[in-house]
């Protein structure tokens, strides 16, 4: 990677702008803030974009978004999780997996995992496979696109989801650069 900087080589805008737009889509809505970190911490190599950043942005219905990316480990790669009380769905480039939580009417403490405190234990066998019909994300998205053309109708994502996620990017952007907690300006960007 060449020491570039700018938005075109910002792990942000380049990788987790997609998976903010997904929430934004699936919430019907934009944050109400954003906290990050991250930082050149691996790569030493005199770039000034962050090699690793970790967000986490609050939406007003109490759902948090956490959107982590790194250059120093490959573990898992690319992959979306929706963790609530229900259960778990991962999406990763090609499969999608539905891990139910086991609800019952009193927890006891030996339900409760020591190390994390109140997380329930889990096990990773009792996945179901969510079979979802889909091409290689990229190749699926231009025909996507290209089918809202064809059919004259709106694409999920146009120029105003595109627009919130870039506005989204730089909340995260500024949270991070400034060590601050960035709150959405609905007069920045009244969509």
């Amino acid at each position: 990677m060449e020491n570039v900087s700018g938005v075109f080589r910002c792990l942000t805008a380049e990788l987790c702008s997609h998976q903010i737009d997904f929430v934004n889509w699936v919430l019907h809505a934009t944050p109400n803030q954003v906290v990050g970190v991250g930082g050149v911490d691996y790569w030493k190599d005199g770039r000034e974009t962050y090699d690793n950043v970790h967000l986490i942005y609050s939406y007003s219905s109490g759902i948090k978004a956490k959107f982590t990316c790194l250059t120093s480990n490959a573990k898992d790669g690319y992959q979306i999780k929706v963790m609530g009380d229900k259960g778990t769905i991962i999406i990763d480039t090609k499969n999608a997996w539905f891990y139910p939580e086991v609800k019952k009417e009193y927890k006891v403490m030996s339900d409760v995992d020591g190390v994390s405190g109140a997380t329930a234990q889990w096990h990773k066998e009792k996945g179901v496979k969510i079979d979802v019909e889909h091409l290689e994300p990229s190749k699926q998205a231009l025909l996507d696109f290209k089918t809202s053309i064809l059919e004259n109708k709106m694409p999920e994502s146009d120029v105003v989801t595109g627009a919130k996620a870039a506005a989204c990017v730089q909340m995260g952007l500024d949270a991070m650069y400034n060590n601050e907690i960035v709150k959405w300006n609905s007069n920045f960007l009244d969509l």
